[in-house]
């Protein structure tokens, strides 16, 4: 072989080289673009998500997500039970409406596997026969799973052969990014759970308080509290009336009841006080005497 030859077979070896590296560039450049592109349309469905109150509309908001950023035709955001298992129904179904059967093939499909969590899995005709009842090429399937580890339910995407190119099936790269949505989902559906406990119990505090307030008001009894630590007072407005005052008349303040007291009380008032909070005395009972607005005094 002569010199010449070697050279061009170096160049054409050369060339070949810098054309792989061009294209795994090219693959590179183009699989940033795809995950930035998730990125953003991942934040744009926080934004739209965090902000809707009903439950039907995070879930259509959620499934529609899942049918933008994946390219997929279906996609199904399925609650469970408290064992686990899919619930009757999903809460939001986007690309087709399910008939009864359809859906008995999907719970059965996935209660009958043991899924990993927190990594989603796609499952194709070879890696579940029942995929080819159900008509589907592909099925990824990912757990929505909440901070505390409780599972909320699942998240399903698919596609169906003979749709063209534009459904694409999914690679290792997007279910890894398929786990991230669910795992963003889970602690979302985690975040509604926890503010749906929070509001239960404000509206029993409501609740109880509203009945404190009729029974206080049933009795037609005074109340007053006093926070030691804060040295606020808090006297009610039948409380006020009973010396004479209405509401915006005195001020919730130690000083508008200590001045009131009748000086022969004053005290054996101020002793019953100290005895309680010395801990001699287990319940703080006083019968005394308050001046009234017109001048004369009335027992409390």
């Amino acid at each position: 072989m002569s010199e010449l030859q070697r050279q061009v077979n170096a160049l054409q070896a050369h060339v070949a080289r810098l054309s792989v590296v061009h294209q795994q560039l090219i693959d590179t450049r183009d699989r940033l673009d795809r995950e930035v592109a998730r990125f953003s349309a991942f934040h744009s469905y926080n934004t739209r998500a965090v902000t809707t109150g009903d439950y039907g509309q995070f879930a259509e908001v959620t499934t529609e997500a899942v049918v933008e950023i994946f390219e997929v035709q279906f996609a199904i955001l399925w609650p469970v039970t408290d064992t686990g298992e899919l619930a009757a129904e999903p809460v939001s179904v986007i690309g087709l409406a399910p008939t009864t059967e359809w859906c008995e093939g999907i719970r059965a499909l996935v209660n009958a596997r043991s899924w990993r969590r927190n990594q989603a899995v796609a499952l194709t005709p070879d890696s579940a026969g029942e995929l080819e009842a159900l008509q589907l090429r592909q099925l990824a399937i990912a757990d929505c799973v909440g901070t505390s580890g409780q599972l909320f339910g699942y998240l399903l995407a698919w596609v169906q052969p003979g749709r063209g190119d534009f459904h694409h099936s999914f690679d290792a790269e997007a279910l890894e990014s398929f786990t991230l949505f669910a795992q963003q989902v889970g602690a979302m559906l985690q975040n509604r759970a926890n503010q749906a406990i929070i509001e239960a119990h404000v509206e029993q505090l409501r609740l109880e308080q509203e009945r404190l307030r009729l029974a206080v008001d049933g009795s037609n009894a005074g109340l007053w509290d006093w926070d030691l630590e804060a040295d606020h007072v808090y006297f009610s407005d039948r409380w006020k009336a009973m010396i004479g005052y209405a509401p915006d008349e005195i001020e919730d303040s130690f000083e508008e009841w200590a001045t009131r007291i009748h000086p022969d009380d004053a005290e054996a008032v101020q002793e019953r006080v100290r005895a309680y909070l010395a801990g001699e005395i287990s319940v703080y009972e006083n019968n005394h005497r308050l001046r009234h607005k017109d001048g004369h005094y009335v027992w409390i």
